[in-house]
């Protein structure tokens, strides 16, 4: 009797109970991103557009990078971005929005937009548009 108790005991040490895997994290549906972000310039108004990419959707974040002209470009320095507004989602029968705002001579600047989800989850940076002033 003693034997059979410690061979189950052993067995149950050695197979234990259930599945043995590593752990893996809980499924996170992915943001859809902005993929079609493009602008335009009227005068020193400059306005940017994209596709609303999915429907549960709370708004967009815009982020600009702005660096003088008159300053060398350094290709291997990291842009910095700042984030400019967050747009609330307006659903349209275009399916588009936009954001206007007047800019400054003398600058390069780069635009992005990032999709904030419903549950506050953030897409991936949208492609960059770039503008010389």
């Amino acid at each position: 009797m003693k034997k059979t108790f410690k061979f189950i005991i052993l067995i149950l040490l050695i197979y234990g109970c259930g599945k043995k895997d590593l752990p893996v994290p809980p499924l996170q549906i992915q943001v859809q991103k902005v993929t079609d972000l493009k602008g335009s310039l009227y005068g020193d108004i400059l306005k940017i557009e994209w596709t609303i990419p999915d429907k549960k959707i709370k708004g967009f974040m815009i982020y600009k990078s702005k660096n003088p002209m008159n300053i060398p470009k350094c290709d291997t320095c990291p842009l910095t971005f700042q984030r400019i507004a967050f747009i609330p989602i307006l659903y349209s029968s275009t399916n588009r929005m936009s954001f206007s705002e007047k800019i400054e001579k003398g600058y390069n600047m780069i635009y992005k937009v990032i999709v904030v989800s419903e549950k506050g989850d953030l897409s991936e940076d949208s492609n960059y548009i770039t503008f010389s002033f």
